[in-house]
C-alpha cells in the first residue's frame, strides 16, 4: 500500500482541526469587533445623555438663580441708606435663601443616597462595592432637583461634584433602562448587541458608569479634555483583581440587610458554615480578619461544608449506617427471643 493512502486519513484530521481553529479564531475577532462597537455606540448614547442632563441642570440653576437677584434689584430699586425696609429686603433675602436650603434638605431625607456629592459612592462602585442603590433613577431625580434648588437658591457650593454622580446614573440608566430594552424591541436586527449586552453585563454597566462620570466632569468643568483623561484611567479595571483571596462576589455596602444578618450571626457562632461563607465570598471583613476567617473557611472547605454532592453522599452514607444499624438490632432482639424461648 502507498505511503499516501497510509497518511491521508491523518491529513483529513489535520484539515478539519485548522478549519475548526480558523472558525474559533473568526468567531473571537467577530466577538472582539462587536464589542467594539457595542461600546462605541454605549459612549456615544451616555456622553449625549448627559450633557442634556447637564444643560437641564445648568438652566435651572441659572434661570433660579436670575430670577431671585432680578427680584432683590427691583425691591432694592431707590434705596441707598440703611433703613427699616433695606433690613426688611436682607431678611427676605436670607429666608429665601433657607427655604431653598429646606428644600434641598427634603430631597436628602426623602432620598438618602442623594446626599454628598455622590463622587466616594461612584468610586466605590467603580472598585468593586455593590452599589447598585445609589445609581438608581430616584436618586437622579433628587439629584437634579436639590443642585438646582442649592446653586441656584445661593447656598455656598457647586454643581461640580453632584455632576458627576448624575452622570454616572444617567449612564447607568441608559445602558440598563433604555439600550438593553430598545435592543429587545428591535427583534432580530439587534439580537447580536442584545447577546453580546447579556453577555457581560456587568462590563458595560462599569463601562457606562465611568463614562457617564467622565462626561459630568466635563459638563461640570467646561474641560472635554480632563473628561476624556478621567475615564481613560479606567479604561483596563478588572475587578476581581481587588478582591481579597477567596472573594468571589461584589462587596455588598454596610447598609445592606443580608450583610447585617451574616455579620451578626457571625459575632453569635464564630462556627456558623454559613456566614463563614458570606463573609469570605463576599469580602466583608478587613483584611486580618479576612485572612483568620479564609483559614475557617478552607478548613470547612476541605471537610466538603459547602460541596452539596458531598453533603448528599454522607446524608446517604448515614442513612445506610442507620438502616444497617437498625437491621443488626433487630437480628439481635430476634436472636435474643428465639434464647429466651428455648
Amino acid at each position: 500500500m502507498d505511503s499516501l493512502q497510509l497518511h491521508a486519513p491523518f491529513d483529513q484530521k489535520e484539515r478539519e482541526l485548522a478549519d475548526k481553529r480558523a472558525k474559533c479564531h473568526d468567531t473571537g475577532r467577530k466577538e472582539e469587533k462587536l464589542a467594539t462597537r457595542v461600546r462605541q455606540f454605549l459612549n456615544v448614547l451616555v456622553g449625549v445623555s448627559v450633557g442634556l442632563a447637564a444643560v437641564v441642570v445648568r438652566l435651572g440653576s441659572d434661570k433660579l438663580g436670575n430670577w431671585r437677584r432680578e427680584t432683590f434689584k427691583n425691591l432694592l430699586a431707590g434705596k441707598e441708606h440703611w433703613d427699616l425696609e433695606f433690613g426688611g429686603v436682607v431678611l427676605l433675602a436670607m429666608g429665601m435663601t433657607a427655604g431653598f436650603a429646606v428644600l434641598s434638605t427634603v430631597a436628602v431625607v426623602l432620598v438618602p443616597t442623594s446626599s454628598g456629592s455622590g463622587i466616594p459612592g461612584v468610586l466605590a462602585f467603580l472598585n468593586g462595592c455593590d452599589l447598585h442603590v445609589a445609581l438608581r433613577g430616584q436618586v437622579l431625580v433628587a439629584k437634579v432637583f436639590g443642585t438646582i434648588l442649592s446653586v441656584g437658591g445661593g447656598l455656598a457650593l457647586g454643581p461640580e461634584g453632584p455632576m458627576v454622580h448624575i452622570g454616572a446614573i444617567v449612564g447607568m440608566l441608559v445602558c440598563r433602562r433604555c439600550l438593553a430594552p430598545a435592543l429587545k424591541r428591535l427583534g432580530p436586527f439587534s439580537q447580536n448587541l442584545e447577546a453580546e449586552l447579556s453577555r457581560q453585563p456587568l462590563r458595560y454597566h462599569i463601562q457606562a458608569a465611568v463614562m457617564g462620570a467622565g462626561a459630568g466632569i466635563a459638563a461640570a468643568f467646561n474641560a472635554p479634555l480632563a473628561g476624556t483623561a478621567s475615564p481613560s484611567k479606567k479604561k483596563r479595571l478588572d475587578l476581581r483583581k481587588l478582591f481579597k483571596e477567596g472573594q468571589k462576589h461584589l462587596t455588598p455596602p454596610v447598609a445592606d440587610p443580608t450583610r447585617a444578618f451574616y455579620e451578626s450571626l457571625l459575632e453569635e457562632k464564630p462556627d456558623s458554615a454559613i456566614a463563614i461563607r458570606f463573609c469570605v465570598e463576599h469580602g466583608v471583613k478587613q483584611l486580618e480578619d479576612h485572612k483568620k476567617l479564609l483559614k475557617s473557611y478552607n478548613r470547612l472547605k476541605e471537610k466538603g461544608a459547602f460541596n452539596m454532592s458531598m453533603k448528599i453522599k454522607r446524608a446517604m452514607e448515614k442513612r445506610h449506617l442507620g438502616l444497617l444499624k437498625s437491621k443488626k438490632e433487630k437480628k439481635e432482639k430476634k436472636e435474643k427471643k428465639e434464647k429466651e424461648k428455648n
